[in-house]
């Protein structure tokens, strides 16, 4: 199924090597990754709080105490994500034990908005890499500059919500399942089946993905034709995404 289109991303990808070595094309990348750091890092002061971080951020430092359940209204669209955010205000607290603060928040928000922009470049680093095994160097240092220019995601690339989250968890799954669909391999569906479970604490809407991707494998095997022919196989690595899906939502919400 995917085999002329292999040999034709390679003939691509070998044309493209010629043109962009491996020095400047990691020299370019590492340069656009920076700029997208450094301009998330300047715009992180100069931009108020909004009405909902305050309610990610809080159910992040509650996860870090260990107290995954949601109990009140405002909790509704809150994830266990959050915790990743919580981190900054924990390591203050490790060391400061009596740390209290009078802010509202304001500062924990501030300083979680820079974990939301460093978790942003790894959004950037599956765009260009995907890129580049599809389609070459080029294509992928391309995709990273559009990535880096696009206004709508520097306005949500530092927010304490689960924005970020969701589009580099959504990136993540979509990528791994297209490289076990076209490589094959325990180590990509592992890593497939993992992005996907760990979806499901990011948000609620993050379910639709297994609806989603039950339908391109349905159509894959039929494809093939090795639905019924590798039965065995299939159902295997069906009980390995069920245990892997299960064990990575109970390891988000602390097996609570």
């Amino acid at each position: 199924m995917f085999t002329r289109k292999q040999k034709r991303v390679r003939g691509l990808m070998a044309t493209d090597q010629q043109t962009v070595s491996k020095q400047t094309y990691f020299l370019i990348a590492g340069l656009l990754l920076l700029l997208y750091l450094v301009n998330g890092f300047m715009a992180i002061p100069k931009l108020s709080v909004t009405y909902d971080e305050a309610d990610h951020l809080n159910y992040g430092i509650r996860m870090l105490k260990g107290q995954p359940r949601k109990l009140v209204l405002d909790d509704g669209s809150v994830m266990p994500i959050s915790a990743v955010n919580a981190i900054p205000r924990g390591v203050e607290q490790v060391f400061r034990s009596g740390l209290q603060k009078t802010d509202g928040g304001v500062s924990d928000i501030m300083h979680g908005r820079y974990i939301t922009v460093i978790i942003g470049l790894l959004i950037g680093f599956f765009i260009c890499r995907w890129s580049t095994e599809m389609f070459g160097r080029l294509a992928g240092l391309l995709s990273l500059l559009l990535f880096v220019l696009c206004p709508n995601l520097n306005a949500n690339a530092h927010l304490v919500t689960t924005d970020v989250y969701t589009a580099l968890f959504v990136l993540m799954t979509a990528y791994f399942f297209y490289r076990f669909v076209v490589f094959s391999g325990w180590r990509n569906f592992i890593a497939f089946s993992l992005a996907i479970g760990f979806s499901q604490a990011v948000k609620q809407s993050l379910l639709l993905l297994f609806f989603f991707f039950a339908l391109c494998s349905l159509f894959i095997l039929l494809k093939r034709g090795s639905l019924k022919s590798r039965f065995r196989l299939n159902l295997l690595r069906f009980v390995v995404f069920c245990t892997l899906v299960l064990l990575s939502i109970n390891i988000s919400y602390l097996f609570d």
